[in-house]
């Protein structure tokens, strides 16, 4: 079944509830049929926001779905190593935001998704497709590599039993574990490198021949079946772990009233400074080091770059020729009540791409508001959401790689990135010690 034909299946209720977790396909004009809801489900921009939500065993199950391809998720469980119970709650939740479904008890991706996971291996052939073109002789090596007895076997039925060994786990992760560390260390620059299947002659493509894993292909090159690459790479791959058990914060609860009163002062503060005087703008855009020294001086300003990006992203903020200057809208924010300027003021930040307090790059500081790249902000928000309910927040910084697998830093980028969070949750009072 289709991606397209498992949504035209929901009911309404299932197919609200999709889209509830999917908000950002929800823009006018509304899509006009099922295809086209399908397509901006599976299109770049809408799976790249799923993607940042998804946790660490959502992210290997995917793969292993988009490495195996659609078969029942006992079979992932045991390919996996892990517990089936688990491995269905993560293929549960997948499918709950149109990140999979399910059909005849079989778990598929959406194209675009199997093809972010299973990368790089469309430069490997089945072995179905190489044996074709691959010698009885080479057959036979490959089966006695693997273990197997050719004697006897015609070359169909050979091709038949050298799947069946490539196929089992068990016979390929022995395979590999008895290689000698020149062959290995080859076996895995060939996975790593999955547009070049073939592996030049010498001594470790010998030894790898010798072992079953490479089979004779065309002009009697040795070339890496498919299968194998799907085995070393599923071997190397982490296990669904269930999520991680979080103990509560020991700190008496608090309702962090006075950090969102101070946060709605240094907004409300940034902004009637910008009013009587606008702040300098850099040449190359943004507000310096120096200007922000200034604001910290007369204001008493905890880190302004936090609240110059905030009041940037809420639309309080502009740019004109004379330096940042509050904007039309200013007035009327300035006007609500403190606890409706607060709540701005939290869901923009909560929203926000970067760390406002953590700008650094390869190339130095990039001053605020200017734009960033940065996974600062997914990382935030999965802290929050891990800690929240009353569970530590430092346990949950500790195993905010569960939470966050993709975020791509190292661990002092992500320790920067979780103290950053923190430390403006606390300016904005959303967080009170642990």
């Amino acid at each position: 079944m289709s991606f397209r034909a498992h949504l035209a299946a929901l009911d309404v209720d299932a197919l609200a509830a999709l889209l509830s977790r999917r908000p950002d396909v929800l823009v006018e004009p509304a899509p006009r049929d099922i295809a086209e809801l399908a397509g901006r489900l599976s299109g770049v921009d809408s799976l790249s926001r799923a993607l940042m939500r998804m946790d660490h065993d959502e992210v290997v199950a995917a793969r292993a779905v988009a490495l195996l391809g659609a078969v029942p998720p006992a079979t992932h469980a045991a390919r996996l190593g892990s517990d089936e119970s688990a491995v269905r709650a993560a293929m549960d939740r997948l499918c709950a935001r149109g990140l999979a479904w399910k059909h005849d008890g079989r778990v598929g991706l959406p194209d675009r998704l199997a093809e972010h996971f299973a990368i790089g291996l469309s430069g490997f052939r089945p072995l179905e497709a190489i044996v074709r073109q691959t010698r009885v002789d080479d057959l036979r090596t490959a089966i006695s590599g693997l273990g197997g007895d050719p004697a006897g076997l015609t070359k169909p039925r050979l091709a038949e039993a050298l799947a069946m060994l490539l196929t089992d786990p068990a016979v390929v992760t022995r395979a590999v574990a008895a290689l000698p560390v020149p062959a290995r260390r080859h076996l895995d620059a060939l996975v790593g490198d999955a547009g070049q299947p073939f592996l030049r002659a010498g001594a470790p493509a010998a030894l790898l021949h010798a072992a079953g894993l490479l089979v004779g292909g065309p002009y009697q090159r040795p070339e890496l079946p498919r299968e194998v690459a799907v085995a070393v790479l599923m071997g190397e791959r982490d296990r669904v772990t269930g999520r991680p058990d979080l103990p509560p914060s020991d700190d008496p609860v608090s309702d962090g009233r006075a950090g969102a009163d101070a946060a709605v002062l240094a907004v409300t503060g940034l902004l009637d400074e910008a009013a009587q005087q606008p702040l300098a703008r850099l040449k190359k855009g943004g507000i310096g080091s120096r200007e922000r020294k200034r604001l910290v001086a007369r204001l008493g300003l905890d880190d302004p770059a936090l609240w110059i990006d905030v009041a940037a992203a809420a639309g309080l903020l502009a740019l004109t020729p004379s330096g940042y200057v509050p904007s039309e809208g200013y007035p009327a924010w300035r006007e609500e009540p403190v606890a409706a300027r607060w709540a701005t003021v939290a869901r923009v930040w909560y929203a926000l791409r970067h760390a406002p307090t953590s700008r650094e790059t390869d190339d130095g500081e990039v001053p605020p508001p200017l734009p960033i790249q940065s996974a600062g902000g997914m990382l935030r928000r999965a802290l929050l959401r891990a800690a929240a309910g009353g569970h530590s927040l430092r346990a949950a910084a500790e195993r905010i790689d569960w939470f966050c697998p993709l975020h791509g830093y190292d661990l002092p980028g992500r320790e920067r990135k979780s103290a950053a969070a923190r430390h403006e949750a606390e300016l904005l009072g959303a967080v009170v010690g642990d």
